[in-house]
């Protein structure tokens, strides 16, 4: 990963118009891994407690459930964006087909 201490605004000229533009992209991006990650946790945790069973039952320290560890999502954000990895697209307005402020941002 990248040392983002030494990241300036100039490391991502060519990703986006300006880089305001670019924050926002990044920001969605880092909204769908969030939403991507908890999706995960709470697949899991069902998954887990549908092998328990008995709601009641009492976890013992070894059957205890485990959240997985992820990277946070704002740096994944800011990485796939300096290396190219992020596309995205203006939603079109029905009155005129200007572009939106708000940008769906895709891997």
């Amino acid at each position: 990963m990248t040392n983002f201490q030494k990241t300036t605004a100039s490391d991502f000229d060519g990703t986006a118009k300006n880089i305001y533009e670019a924050i926002l992209i990044m920001a969605q991006r880092a909204r769908q891994i969030n939403q991507l990650q908890h999706d995960t946790i709470e697949k899991l945790r069902q998954e887990y407690l549908d092998t328990m069973g008995d709601p009641d039952y009492i976890l013992e320290p070894e059957n205890e459930f485990v959240v997985p560890k992820f990277p946070k999502a704002t740096t994944t954000a800011i990485q796939e964006m300096l290396d190219k990895k992020l596309n995205y697209h203006y939603l079109n307005d029905d009155s005129g087909g200007e572009k939106d402020d708000d940008a769906a941002a895709e891997k």
